[in-house]
């Protein structure tokens, strides 16, 4: 499993989840208030197109994926480019 170097991602198993944190937080303000980046309107693509693709998994699956985006989410994961 890999994060990216801001957090807003990590990849494990061949895909590629949003990750909630600061990041994401910024971008619902942006988005929310008018100031949104291009970066935070591609973030929030991201977790939409996550959205709709858990609603489709099957339950083990989406066990597996908040698994690993919760790792990804403690402060003691590494960090790393992608």
């Amino acid at each position: 499993m890999k994060t990216t170097a801001d957090g807003a991602y990590v990849i494990f198993g061949g895909m590629t989840w949003p990750v909630p944190g600061t990041r994401l937080e910024t971008a619902e303000l942006r988005l929310r208030y008018g100031r949104a980046t291009t970066q935070d309107i591609a973030l929030a693509a991201s977790v939409m197109a996550a959205y709709r693709q858990m609603v489709g998994d099957s339950e083990a699956k989406r066990r597996h994926v908040l698994r690993n985006v919760r790792a990804a989410m403690s402060p003691l994961h590494e960090k790393v480019e992608p």
